[in-house]
């Protein structure tokens, strides 16, 4: 049967790279199974990869109902995905690095005497589920009082095995060190809300380098937007540096607390780079003395499925109960996010813009704040507000 399908040569062009077709194989593929495809790329997720002088136009081919099924084409876009879309997203800037502001180090060696996670059984080739060799490496750390789980490089899929739970589990006292090459990737789920790494009361914790990839490319669900890369739930003594975090269905890196401590504290984050995630970079919730610096959100929020607030970061505490005291966030950066560069909002949930008591906000500074290209506002949403009825400094 012939029918015409309304998309852009971008878009049929992306699916067949990524599912690895040819010419000569569209006919296998049927009309619901292209339109659902079309929905999950990267076409329809990252703002421009489509230009607007080409949207709309109708490509005619022929459907013949049989062959790939949408199994098949999510395991092929988990497994190729990550670096197509660098090189289209390079390629539309010019080349140019997409996010060339913060300079991340280079790891290419692990300390003497780390877990080295291929010892575990990983694979790294961005289709074996490695989930389990890594978190066994956690667990053979933490029982021996500590130490540094390392990834070397290659692509890591991790699955998170149910909604709101994590495909990694840290563990107090360990260090997981990722290789300048190296990318843990989670497998598509149609969860509202999931962790690519979750730290949930733990303590001494560090994380540093690679990148942490969320399933926004390729998520399978329609609802929520709690699919966080890292999710922080009441730790303590966490240091978290020179990573990217990128393509999370909710946030890029949420720091909260927990139902027996409520808020997280002594948390350093430095030289993170968090984009393209739906919702946010980085949620701050509930937390003390946390300090971050000279990182970069961006490009988050875009696209036909982003969701509010669609800034590069947020100070969002979700109930009365939660804090916000000695927060320091110097250097930091935010572009061409869907709305605002960063949106502060102590509602709790509610309509009441000061559903939050005065005093549990204390000694909270945001230093040289740079926003440039950002939806709605390169200004600091509700910024102005907060400052007068808060102990918040901004400058």
């Amino acid at each position: 049967m012939t029918r015409r399908i309304r998309v852009s040569l971008v878009s049929i062009a992306v699916i067949l790279a990524l599912v690895g077709l040819g010419a000569a194989r569209v006919p296998s593929l049927t009309v619901d199974q292209i339109q659902r495809m079309i929905d999950k790329t990267i076409a329809d997720r990252v703002p421009g990869m489509i230009d607007t002088a080409i949207e709309g136009i109708t490509v005619e081919t022929t459907i013949i109902e049989q062959g790939v099924t949408i199994e098949d084409v999510n395991a092929a876009i988990d497994a190729k995905v990550p670096g197509m879309i660098e090189s289209a997203l390079d390629e539309r800037l010019g080349g140019e690095d997409v996010n060339p502001a913060i300079p991340l180090p280079v790891i290419t060696n692990p300390v003497a005497g780390a877990y080295n996670v291929r010892d575990y059984g990983t694979v790294g080739d961005g289709v074996t589920d490695d989930t389990v060799a890594i978190n066994n490496a956690i667990t053979a750390a933490n029982a021996a009082g500590g130490g540094t789980v390392y990834v070397p490089d290659g692509t890591y899929r991790v699955v998170a095995p149910a909604a709101y739970q994590a495909a990694i589990t840290l563990r107090s006292n360990v260090e997981l060190l990722l290789s300048a090459n190296a990318t843990i990737q989670l497998a598509p789920n149609s969860y509202a809300g999931c962790y690519v790494i979750r730290l949930g009361q733990i303590d001494n914790v560090k994380i540093r380098g690679g990148k942490i990839y969320g399933d926004r490319l390729a998520h399978t669900g329609f609802t929520g937007e709690w699919g966080m890369g890292i999710a922080v739930y009441g730790a303590t003594n966490v240091y978290i540096a020179d990573t990217v975090l990128s393509y999370c269905w909710g946030d890029g890196l949420y720091l909260a607390g927990a139902s027996s401590t409520g808020y997280c504290s002594n948390v350093v984050v430095e030289r993170v780079l968090c984009t393209y995630s739906r919702r946010l970079g980085m949620a701050i919730i509930s937390g003390s003395n946390i300090t971050m610096s000279d990182s970069e959100f961006s490009f988050n929020g875009l696209g036909t499925d982003g969701t509010r607030p669609k800034a590069g970061y947020d100070l969002e505490p979700n109930a009365t109960t939660e804090i916000l005291k000695d927060i320091t966030l110097l250097n930091l950066r935010t572009s061409n996010n869907g709305e605002y560069g960063v949106e502060v909002w102590f509602g709790c949930g509610t309509a009441n813009n000061m559903a939050l008591p005065t005093a549990n906000v204390s000694n909270v500074r945001i230093i040289n704040n740079q926003s440039v290209g950002n939806g709605i506002s390169n200004a600091i949403h509700n910024g102005t507000f907060y400052v007068s009825k808060y102990d918040i400094t901004i400058s």
